[in-house]
């Protein structure tokens, strides 16, 4: 008869946790994933939080304010004029001074200015990714579109999926939607 210990793992227990745990990460990985669908929201909704924290500093500050957008570089950058002449010559100072976000903002990875396979929204005529003149939207001191009424729209498509998009429509007023296409329509 032999003394054997009882405790601790045979190689058999061993391998065959490591096995079932190999399994479930087989599976449950790729639902960890997030869908180019959830990407272009995310995108979108980013955007919309950008565009309207450039809006509330504007009208804090009273002082004009502009987002550039740079479609070929997939970003876009805030600017504030913080000496208050009406001009706003996008230079550092004035990044800083909007403090909205810091220098460049990417639209993220896998996301780029553009309409995909969506096409417009219901209230949008234009074929381009961004319908506002120049690239640029600029809000005055009231936190309205300059010049006053001025309304456009920005797509964001995700490049992995061509149906992923997203559309963030501004109002004259400074008002924003988020507009998704969804099952081939917007929504």
């Amino acid at each position: 008869m032999t003394n054997r210990s009882t405790q601790g793992f045979t190689l058999v227990e061993a391998i065959t946790v490591i096995v079932m745990v190999g399994l479930m990460m087989a599976v449950g990985i790729p639902y960890l994933r997030i869908s180019p669908y959830k990407e272009a929201r995310n995108a979108g909704m980013q955007l919309a939080r950008d565009l309207e924290a450039v809006r509330t500093r504007a009208l804090a500050t009273r002082s004009a304010a502009r987002i550039v957008f740079d479609p070929a570089g997939g970003a876009y950058s805030g600017f504030l004029d913080n000496d208050r002449d009406g001009v706003i010559i996008e230079n550092a100072a004035e990044q800083r001074a909007l403090r909205a976000f810091a220098g460049k903002r990417s639209v993220g990875r896998h996301i780029a200015f553009g309409q995909g396979a969506a096409g417009a929204i219901p209230s949008d005529t234009a074929t381009s990714a961004i319908t506002f003149f120049n690239d640029r939207v600029e809000f005055n001191g009231r936190g309205v579109t300059s010049p006053f009424g001025t309304r456009g729209v920005i797509y964001l498509e995700n490049q992995r999926e061509p149906t992923a998009v997203v559309a963030v429509a501004l109002s004259g007023a400074g008002s924003l939607k988020v507009w998704t296409f969804k099952e081939g329509t917007w929504q």
